[in-house]
């Protein structure tokens, strides 16, 4: 199994502008500094353009296929890690995969439970490649107390590789099992960005 030393330097290229793909790139960037301590330089790149990182240094690759499913898939060949996905939220998948490898979890919401893995050198597989058994994944808020913590469910979610999210909403005056509309509307410009960033489904009723 190759092994893979974050306490080099770290550079990660992306050939695609997306939304998505943005923020893989700067989940990725942003783990591995906090893990290694140094920083992680994200580049974008033109088509056709290859970047010769330094003989001791790590490249991360990222890219997608246009018209896929959320399936994923990463390499490690010698300093190069190849990170590919079947859509732009495939390739955010793909990053989280391989930084679970690494030792990271998301048992639960909010940066207090995140779990990191602690010193710079990881063995890895060779190759990883995963595809989704169902097409909707989805996490189901219900509960006004679950609002207060919207973005961090979000977060979340899409870490561990849901994509749909169902607010279920009432109207009534006794929110039972369901949010009030009026908090729902009132916290939308709080989770639509995030989800919108994670090309995330929302469903609403």
């Amino acid at each position: 199994m190759p092994k893979l030393d974050l306490s080099r330097p770290c550079s990660i290229s992306i050939r695609q502008q997306h939304p998505t793909v943005d923020l893989a790139a700067r989940e990725l960037a942003g783990f591995i500094t906090t893990i290694s301590g140094q920083q992680a330089s994200v580049i974008a790149l033109a088509d056709g353009v290859d970047v010769q990182s330094a003989p001791d240094a790590l490249y991360f690759q990222l890219d997608f296929s246009p018209n896929g499913d959320d399936g994923f898939s990463w390499r490690v060949d010698g300093n190069t890690i190849d990170l590919h996905g079947s859509n732009p939220r495939g390739l955010l998948y793909a990053v989280y995969s391989f930084l679970e490898h690494l030792g990271c979890c998301w048992p639960a919401p909010g940066e207090r439970y995140q779990v990191l893995p602690q010193g710079t050198l990881f063995e890895l597989p060779e190759s990883v490649s995963e595809s989704p058994g169902l097409p909707g994944r989805c996490l189901i808020i219900g509960h006004q107390a679950f609002m207060q913590d919207v973005a961090d469910w979000v977060i979340w979610a899409a870490r561990n590789r849901l994509n749909t999210i169902f607010f279920h909403t009432t109207t009534g005056s006794l929110a039972l099992g369901a949010v009030p509309e009026s908090q729902y509307q009132a916290l939308k410009p709080v989770f639509l960005p995030l989800m919108q960033e994670r090309g995330m489904l929302l469903e609403h009723g």
